[in-house]
């Protein structure tokens, strides 16, 4: 389909809408936990702590480098992460719809499909703020999609397109799976000249993973050690996934049903009217969503959906649907959206204080509407001089906190990011589940864990001996063969990054050449010690 832009007098029906969905926003905006484990980072970064989560050691906690590294460079002018993240996040997301409309849409209604299915979205909706990388992703997935669908000259499509796809995996590196299709498409004018094109394009990914490889010791940032290094089966991971999509389409059926539709439309359409060039992003839907199973899906109910979302709203801007069936589709998701008890529209002051307790909001595998948690502390609607005091306070309370020369040593096992942003870089943050601990995310899960296993909540055995290491600095650990290992990996997160020796064992740590030292059995059931 050929792209046409708009005459001004369809701008206003645009700006009109940009409006509408801002005022949606900014009543819905809110900041999760996790987005604080970064922020936490970002404080570190600005202060010249390096990229770090405990200023001790260099351990990749964030899984977003890019969208870390436009909230420090924010956060030297503002000094503040949270308004500084809800108006970048709005921004973000306003500017992608926007651009999408110009760029893509073909008439009003479609411009007016755009907004429609953006706001009917709960998961669109609740991860445009939360402070995590999603706005930042919308963006890439857009810019993407109007460069694959214009006209240009051949040597510039190429270098754009794997330019964004590769600016899209530094911020976050499994959103690859979303351009993998299209770039693989684009192959077909593969040439010498154009393969120098196209590693000039991947140029950001090729100086990030070196980055992370030099300065972190790894390839992949912590979290990926920590939430699928864990001993369980791809069968438990996969029926978790599927678990995860069911609650997705209880809380918010927009969404699925919005994914699924732009699949079957795709390939009914375009076999039907000979065009293929939709395809490859109905594929990438396909792939991004296995994915999304295989991993398990993830504890926040919606998230890893929001991407595949809006790649679907694209597709429907490029499909053949007739005026009268848009007329319709609108109509039926405006109605949907209004009679459903978790829209976003119907989002205010109160959303969901009746069922604010951990049975209504965290289902019983594990999926939690995170934004129903974290809205009355951190929604932008209850915004309040003790917003920052509120969310520590109820952290404090849980913790233990110790002394030692260096650090001040605070213990926790559940929620992260708020008190380690709070305290600031001078205590040293321990978390139970690894999450930011690069030898706990390399043990296998507890199989024996009193409250089984909660996707992204892994417990691991803490190894005998290891909190006093880390309370000390001088290595503690009973077991010998973890003690070496140990070692090892302290020249990766503690060693001088410029040293013969750390090199070799980044070589060997990376191919698996200590992973002889982990007794998995051991550390998986308590039978076994």
């Amino acid at each position: 389909m050929p792209i046409n832009k708009y005459h001004f007098h369809n701008k206003s029906i645009i700006y009109i809408l940009v409006f509408v969905t801002g005022i949606i926003l900014i009543r819905n905006a809110w900041l999760g936990d996790d987005a604080y484990i970064g922020f936490r980072t970002v404080y570190n970064f600005t202060h010249s702590f390096g990229l770090t989560f405990n200023i001790n050691e260099r351990v990749q906690s964030f899984t977003n480098p890019l969208w870390i590294m436009i909230m420090s460079f924010l956060y030297l002018f503002t000094g503040e992460v949270y308004f500084t993240c809800i108006i970048l996040s709005i921004i973000l997301t306003l500017f992608s719809l926007y651009y999408l409309a110009v760029k893509l849409s073909d008439s009003y209604l479609t411009t007016i499909l755009i907004f429609v299915l953006a706001c009917a979205s709960k998961a669109f909706i609740d991860y445009s703020t939360s402070g995590l990388e999603n706005p930042l992703g919308y963006l890439f997935i857009v810019l993407f999609a109007t460069v694959y669908f214009k006209e240009i000259q051949i040597k510039k499509k190429l270098f754009l397109l794997f330019f964004i796809a590769s600016l899209a995996a530094v911020n976050r590196l499994d959103n690859l799976l979303l351009y993998v299709v299209p770039l693989i498409v684009q192959l077909k004018y593969i040439s010498k000249n154009n393969i120098l094109i196209i590693l000039a394009g991947i140029l950001p990914l090729i100086i990030w993973e070196a980055f992370s490889l030099l300065y972190f010791g790894f390839l992949f940032p912590n979290t990926f050690y920590t939430k699928l290094y864990t001993g369980l089966s791809t069968s438990e991971y996969i029926s978790q996934g599927i678990k995860y999509l069911k609650n997705s389409f209880q809380l918010d059926a927009i969404t699925l049903c919005v994914i699924l539709l732009s699949i079957i439309l795709t390939f009914f359409i375009s076999i039907k009217n000979i065009k293929y060039k939709i395809i490859p992003f109905a594929l990438s839907v396909l792939i991004y969503l296995f994915y999304t199973v295989k991993v398990g899906g993830d504890f926040m109910s919606g998230r890893f959906l929001t991407y595949i979302f809006l790649i679907s709203i694209i597709i429907f801007t490029q499909i053949e649907i007739n005026k009268i069936g848009k007329i319709i589709f609108i109509c039926l998701i405006g109605v949907f959206t209004i009679v459903s008890p978790y829209s976003p529209i119907k989002s205010n002051k109160d959303y969901r204080k009746n069922e604010l307790t951990f049975s209504r909001i965290v289902t019983h595998n594990g999926v939690a509407d995170e934004r129903a948690w974290y809205f009355p502390r951190t929604g932008l609607l209850h915004l309040n001089k003790d917003l920052y005091a509120l969310t520590v306070e109820r952290n404090l309370d849980t913790v233990q906190v110790h002394n030692d020369n260096t650090l001040k040593y605070v213990e926790i096992e559940e929620v992260l990011g708020f008190l380690s942003y709070e305290v600031g870089p001078y205590y040293y943050i321990f978390h139970h589940l690894g999450l930011t601990d690069p030898l706990i995310a390399r043990l296998p899960r507890d199989e024996d864990a009193a409250d089984g296993w909660r996707i992204g909540h892994i417990d691991r055995k803490i190894p005998e001996g290891y909190l006093e290491t880390l309370k000390t600095g001088s290595n503690k650990i009973k077991d010998k063969n973890l003690n070496i290992f140990y070692d090892k990996l302290s020249i990766l997160t503690k060693g001088k990054i410029f040293s013969s020796q750390r090199f070799k064992t980044i070589l060997k740590m990376n191919m698996g050449q200590y992973d002889y030292l982990i007794d998995k059995k051991f550390y998986s059931s308590v039978k076994n010690r």
